[in-house]
């Protein structure tokens, strides 16, 4: 394994008001990376394989469906009536889990042995199908600060309990994704979204929607980790982040 460190800002104003660092852990070992305007171009080692990877990071990039499947390596397939069988450009390791996503988000079980996937079942119509390997998304957020008012703005202060009550999380064009809370000494609880509505959904199609997900927290705001997951090649795009919390001040600033 080796791993990919990138930082991402924003200026606004002559200021810095976004600032974060992205971890991509890449499958073998890397050898050589260069960007080109904003696509990551990476030389790596894999299964004794020499490969030329690229990842794009610019914003709102989507296929020609509206949406991007999420999958490392990820080669495009056109393939016939009856097919159960795909050749990959590169060998599989066996530990590795492949997986086989149609243009729609279905998802084809399959195995895989050295260059070739095998479909359990064999496709009943010409399908366009994406085949590449999984990867999980994280996201944690920081700790959250009580900052209290001042002559010129707001600063942090010592001066008050804070305590989470609940988080808020804008979401669009969204399919799938879990947010797990984490307390200090306590167990990990999940909430999960997904989009599919009994009596709502069409099969063979994609549901993305755009909205708000609340979910609880219940607890200090420096005694809990909170992280956004999705394990699927299913998209998960995030607008914003909000949490209600109480506020419990021990003194008031003056001067």
């Amino acid at each position: 394994m080796s791993e990919i460190y990138i930082y991402k800002y924003l200026f606004q104003n002559g200021k810095k008001i976004l600032s974060a660092w992205m971890l991509f852990t890449v499958r073998g070992s890397v050898k050589s990376i260069q960007f080109i305007d904003s696509t990551l171009y990476a030389v790596t080692v894999f299964n004794q394989q020499l490969i030329l990877e690229k990842c794009r990071l610019e914003e709102g990039h989507e296929d020609s469906e509206g949406f991007t499947t999420h999958l490392d390596r990820r080669v495009k397939f056109i393939l016939g009536q009856g097919a159960s069988t795909i050749t990959m450009p590169y060998s599989v390791g066996y530990n590795e889990n492949i997986e086989v996503y149609t243009t729609d988000g279905l998802s084809l079980p399959c195995t895989a042995n050295g260059t070739t996937v095998t479909l359990l079942s064999p496709l009943v119509e010409p399908t366009t199908v994406y085949v590449g390997l999984s990867y999980d998304m994280k996201y944690t957020f920081s700790s959250q600060i009580f900052k209290g008012k001042t002559e010129s703005g707001t600063s942090p202060s010592n001066a008050a309990k804070l305590m989470i009550r609940n988080g808020s999380l804008s979401y669009d064009k969204t399919s799938y994704f879990k947010v797990k809370v984490t307390p200090i000494e306590r167990d990990t609880y999940e909430n999960e979204f997904v989009p599919d509505v009994v009596g709502s959904s069409v099969i063979g199609s994609l549901k993305l929607e755009s909205g708000m997900f609340r979910f609880p927290v219940f607890t200090k705001s420096d005694d809990v980790e909170i992280t956004i997951e999705n394990n699927t090649p299913l998209p998960s795009n995030f607008q914003s982040a909000e949490f209600e919390s109480f506020v419990h001040p021990r003194s008031n600033r003056y001067g």
